[in-house]
């Protein structure tokens, strides 16, 4: 993990906490400031809504996260993916795929029927897969904001952008050749 990114981490861990304690400071004596899944304002006030079409038209990559287990080491060439579709999230958790079903009230998020494949991996593989998959069953939070999706729960913080778009221009208008052709593969 870079020095930037351990400086975003910390930031997300402890900038909630530092807000709180301005606001707790500030206003009248009647305001109730309180922090979790339901409520993000001293208002009474819903949460922000999570834009479910930015949410879902986009497959989200691993930036860095922790979880109950520490730190989420992430393997280059072995990302860790999320992806959100009516109802179900999947991905790749660096080695094996998961899936389950999922439900978002406010900034709350509810994951179920959480499973994965189980292939084996190289040990710093299976080490991030570990890592992550104890994080993503700790999620209960979930806020978006621009082009950073941030998963949250009571030990865990997952941070996630956009995958990039494929090099469509690389493919296209090149000249092709077959090096082999594979007619009937069960023979």
């Amino acid at each position: 993990m870079t020095s930037n990114q351990r400086r975003w981490r910390l930031l997300a861990l402890i900038g909630p906490i530092i807000a709180l304690a301005l606001l707790a400071g500030c206003g009248d004596d009647d305001a109730s400031v309180t922090a979790g899944a339901d409520e993000t304002t001293d208002d009474g006030g819903a949460p922000l809504p999570i834009d479910t079409a930015a949410l879902t038209e986009s497959t989200w990559v691993l930036r860095f996260g922790g979880g109950p287990d520490g730190e989420v080491p992430i393997v280059d060439g072995w990302p860790i993916t999320i992806t959100f579709g009516d109802g179900t999230v999947g991905g790749t958790a660096a080695c094996n795929g998961y899936g389950g079903t999922y439900s978002i009230d406010g900034s709350q998020l509810i994951i179920g029927d959480l499973g994965w494949t189980e292939m084996g991996c190289q040990p710093d593989v299976q080490a991030s897969e570990a890592a992550f998959l104890a994080a993503l069953t700790d999620v209960d939070g979930i806020t978006l904001t621009g082009d950073e999706l941030a998963l949250s729960g009571p030990a865990t913080e997952l941070i996630f952008g956009p995958t990039e778009p494929a090099p469509v221009d690389d493919l296209i208008g090149q000249l092709w050749l077959l090096e082999a052709l594979i007619a009937n593969a069960e023979e």
